[in-house]
């Protein structure tokens, strides 16, 4: 007999719920327990008699949780089974709906790292798009706790999350999982790792749970970012976010946001190493192109548009949002590699540099441009990112000052004008700002 999962944590709820396998269903009473420090965060524990549950000795297929009458049954994959307890991993879409008018939304945010909003004491920001206000309150000692023993330096609660309608006006689950799922996907293009909401409550006007989310978020763990976003400023997430919801809001835009950040969270070097990260990247960079260029601007025809080599895609692409073509001087490695040896051409710009190195490891030909090892491919890694992050930049309207990704080391504090606006550089505001650690 397979032994119960321990479920430490703290409790999220405690209910009857019908849990159907196989051709069987057992109402179960269900607890539901979050807990940063395992390796799933979220778990539950159904309890029933054990007649009611010895099928479930032997079934191997997933469990469904009925959450609520109506809605899609939550799949749940069996991690443990006891003499009286099945322990269920939920998957996605483990949403408690009791059908009420919701007024609220809190939540705890998983590991976005902490800004500031006019100096290290104004941590607090929110985020409004003219329909719907995200309230961020940083956790700490003077603000909202968690229990400390549900997180550890790796995996925490950076925030605590109230959303709402800046209406007043109520709103459905459906709508509360839509922008929540739009607010994730913001959270992420800000950090470069996976962000997500947990232990998420929706309320009505008498404070009774309307909605409950039981999902297991996908985050990262906790790391320092390198990316556009400064840790000193933290006003342009309330920038570009506006233009970011309002593109969200259209269903071919949102398709293309939520790829090309996809794309960009998984070119992580610690998962496919830098030049797995480059393949991914053109990836991000052809779909944006071929969104904006084509059904967006209108640029070019669709046939036109195909017979391009990548490299002319990714220049047009480039040079629609003002962004520089030439190979950036801060890439050493890369600028010496660009010029050609004996019998071979010169890379001219940074799209042709880029789309080479992509196409030298998709398609290896007996004679490839060698470049000096890892320190080049990052290098290559690094232009494509910067490119990705100032096209979604462009073309969420932000027009103020940015982390370059390509100055190696940089310092908190370093920012300088987006290139479309103008490309003097501003430097840090004090000695202070040198002295603290990269972004």
């Amino acid at each position: 007999m397979v032994s119960t999962a321990k479920s430490t944590g703290i409790l999220l709820a405690e209910d009857k719920f019908p849990v159907r396998y196989g051709d069987r269903t057992v109402d179960c009473l269900c607890r539901v327990t979050f807990d940063l420090t395992r390796e799933r965060s979220v778990l539950i524990d159904c309890a029933a008699p054990v007649p009611d549950l010895q099928f479930g000795f032997l079934h191997h297929g997933p469990f469904f949780l009925e959450l609520s009458p109506g809605s899609k049954p939550a799949e749940c994959l069996r991690l443990a089974i006891g003499e009286q307890v099945v322990t269920l991993l939920p998957r996605s879409g483990a949403i408690v709906d009791r059908g009420l008018p919701i007024v609220r939304v809190t939540a705890g945010i998983v590991n976005f790292n902490q800004y500031w909003f006019g100096g290290p004491d104004k941590l607090s920001f929110s985020l409004q798009d003219g329909t719907w206000i995200f309230e961020f309150t940083p956790v700490g000692d003077k603000t909202f706790l968690y229990p400390p023993e549900i997180q550890n330096e790796s995996y925490a609660l950076s925030h605590h999350l109230l959303l709402r309608k800046a209406s007043g006006a109520a709103f459905s689950c459906f709508e509360a999982q839509q922008v929540l799922e739009t607010l994730s996907t913001f959270l992420r293009f800000c950090a470069e790792h996976w962000v997500a909401p947990a232990m998420v409550v929706g309320s009505d006007s008498a404070g009774l749970a309307a909605m409950e989310d039981w999902g297991s978020p996908k985050v990262d763990a906790l790391d320092t970012p390198g990316n556009w976003l400064d840790r000193d400023h933290g006003g342009a997430m309330l920038e570009i976010f506006p233009e970011f919801s309002r593109l969200m809001g259209d269903s071919q835009w949102r398709e293309r946001i939520r790829t090309a950040v996809y794309w960009y969270l998984r070119a992580d070097t610690n998962h496919v190493g830098p030049d797995g990260a480059i393949i991914l990247l053109q990836a991000a960079l052809e779909t944006l192109a071929w969104h904006i260029l084509v059904r967006h601007r209108r640029a070019i025809s669709e046939e036109g548009f195909l017979k391009l080599p990548a490299a002319d895609q990714l220049r047009l692409l480039l040079n629609s949002c003002s962004i520089p073509l030439q190979s950036p001087a801060l890439l050493a490695r890369l600028s010496a590699a660009a010029r050609g040896k004996k019998g071979q051409q010169d890379w001219v710009d940074g799209p042709q540099a880029f789309v080479a190195v992509r196409n030298q490891l998709v398609h290896p030909r007996r004679k490839p441009r060698r470049l000096e090892g890892g320190p080049s491919y990052y290098e290559v890694l690094q232009l494509g990112k910067w490119y990705l992050e100032l096209v979604l930049l462009r073309t969420f309207g932000f027009n103020g000052l940015y982390a370059n990704r390509l100055k190696i080391p940089r310092y908190a504090g370093d920012v300088e004008l987006v290139p479309w606006v103008e490309t003097k550089k501003i430097q840090p505001e004090s000695s202070v700002a040198k002295q603290r650690p990269g972004n």
